[in-house]
């Protein structure tokens, strides 16, 4: 039996070198999840990326995960402005920062710390679970 719409375990990988590799998966109401992190500082990409593959995939096997460097404007200016991301973390904006996304829709997640942003992110997948994610008072969207 397949996997219902956005549940393939494991979930296809994105591949992708600019903004439009992204803004493909992303778009045209892909039931897929995504949790995607934006980040400046490869040394807060690590510890990121570690706690979303220890705390987030185990429960939830089919979020397909990827990283964006923000120091490629140039490949990823079309994205960047599309989801309004902050590239410039130099000028107090958060490094790093995550995108959970559904259906065309979806929440950035700012630090301060990989766990507090991993809550943010449990929290919002809880959602997608219930069908709540983008309601604003509990009910189906």
């Amino acid at each position: 039996k397949p996997a219902e719409p956005g549940r393939a375990t494991p979930p296809k990988p994105i591949t992708h070198t600019d903004s439009e590799g992204v803004l493909e998966e992303l778009q045209g109401g892909n039931p897929d999840v995504f949790v995607i992190t934006f980040f400046a500082d490869e040394a807060k990409k690590a510890p990121m990326k570690a706690k979303i593959d220890s705390d987030v995939m185990k429960d939830h096997p089919w979020v397909r995960t990827t990283e964006v460097d923000l120091k490629k404007v140039k490949d990823y200016y079309k994205l960047f402005r599309t989801l309004k991301i902050e590239g410039e973390p130099k000028r107090g904006h958060s490094d790093p920062q995550v995108l959970v996304m559904s259906k065309g829709e979806g929440f950035i997640i700012r630090g301060p710390t990989p766990e507090d942003m991993v809550s943010g992110i449990l929290k919002r997948l809880e959602k997608v679970e219930k069908g709540t994610l983008f309601s604003q008072n509990g009910a189906s969207a």
